[in-house]
């Protein structure tokens, strides 16, 4: 029993270090030209700042809509964007973004979720603008959207990003 319970431990203790994030909060920007971001979600939600693609050795990478394993990253923090979508059945997380640089957004389930997706976006923000990021994982699917809360409201462009574990060097920068 004990050996089983090690070997367990250790399974466990290698996919989060996989991951490299799954401890740690996001690293905001403090000062300079920033955008503020609410991500709505109902699973791990995690960002790479600087980035078009996914690169969990990224400076500043980490949770920001986080579990109950881990960092929590922003959960629950109001910055006070204002209103957008209905966000009644999911948590809410708002963070401050670099400006004029790419942010790539990550959905992760976690091995105890009932149903298994992964999904990421990437957009770049524009100074002192709000946006909102929809990371939702629905019954057959997971999905991803960026808004623009300010005005005109609407749909930011950004890219979906190929979801695997793999570095910026694996996508050609």
């Amino acid at each position: 029993m004990k050996q089983l319970f090690l070997v367990a431990a250790i399974f466990l203790l290698s996919s989060c270090a996989s991951i490299g994030t799954q401890f740690k909060a996001f690293e905001e920007p403090a000062s300079g030209d920033r955008a503020r971001v609410r991500v709505v979600g109902n699973a791990l939600v995690k960002a790479i700042p600087g980035k078009a693609c996914i690169d969990w050795s990224t400076p500043g990478a980490g949770t920001v809509l986080g579990g109950i394993v881990g960092s929590n990253g922003f959960r629950g923090r109001s910055l006070g964007i204002p209103a957008g979508r209905d966000a009644s059945n999911a948590q809410t997380a708002e963070f401050y973004v670099e400006a004029g640089k790419p942010i790539t957004l990550v959905l992760l389930t976690t091995p105890e979720s009932r149903y298994q997706c992964n999904v990421a976006v990437s957009f770049v923000p524009e100074k002192d603008r709000n946006y909102e990021a929809q990371m939702m994982l629905h019954l057959t699917q997971c999905s991803a959207e960026v808004i623009s809360i300010d005005s005109p409201w609407g749909v930011v462009t950004g890219k979906r990003v190929p979801y695997g574990w793999y570095n910026s060097q694996s996508q050609g920068k």
